[in-house]
């Protein structure tokens, strides 16, 4: 049998619930999170356990946080600039205890986003009117890594955006 599984997320940053619901299932099943790369999380073999997870995504988070989160039950499970997950025992008080707190961090997350779809989507303008203008195979490139750079910009920011109505509801 395989020591590890790996299975495509959901996007942290469009739909983090089901990502998280889904760490959770896995773990019931006995397949921990341990890894994350691109899209794709790395599971391994374990004892079947219920945990809760959940997502931090300051840019830097200090020893001394790591070491409060512990001390409230949370574990850190990967620990990444601008993704941080932890998971803990049903139960455990969450990380943010309060929503002002969570608000103001997915806020500066969309801001953070917003401009870089904004400068993607501009460069992508430019390059796809210069493609139409010199029509030549060449000009698919850049248009397709333009697409593909404003495509990682533009859904974190609509998936912050729905969280953050979600949030003030």
């Amino acid at each position: 049998m395989a020591k590890y599984k790996y299975k495509l997320g959901h996007g942290l940053a469009i739909n983090p619930e089901k990502d998280m619901e889904m760490f959770s299932s896995m773990s019931e099943k006995g397949w921990h999170l341990t890894d994350q790369g691109g899209l794709m999380y790395r599971f391994e073999q374990g004892e079947p356990q219920k945990y809760i997870y959940t997502l931090n995504t300051d840019d830097d988070i200090s020893e001394d946080m790591y070491i409060t989160y512990e001390k409230c039950g949370w574990t850190p499970v990967i620990k990444e600039k601008g993704m941080h997950i932890f998971r803990a025992k049903p139960g455990t008080p969450d990380i943010f205890s309060d929503t002002e707190s969570e608000l103001e961090l997915l806020v500066k997350e969309r801001h953070k986003f917003g401009i870089y779809a904004l400068v993607t989507g501009i460069i992508l303008a430019v390059v796809f009117v210069l493609s139409r203008l010199f029509e030549s195979f060449w000009w698919s490139i850049p248009l397709v890594i333009c697409w593909c750079q404003f495509v990682f910009g533009f859904f974190p920011f609509v998936g912050l955006c729905r969280q953050i109505k979600k949030k003030k509801a």
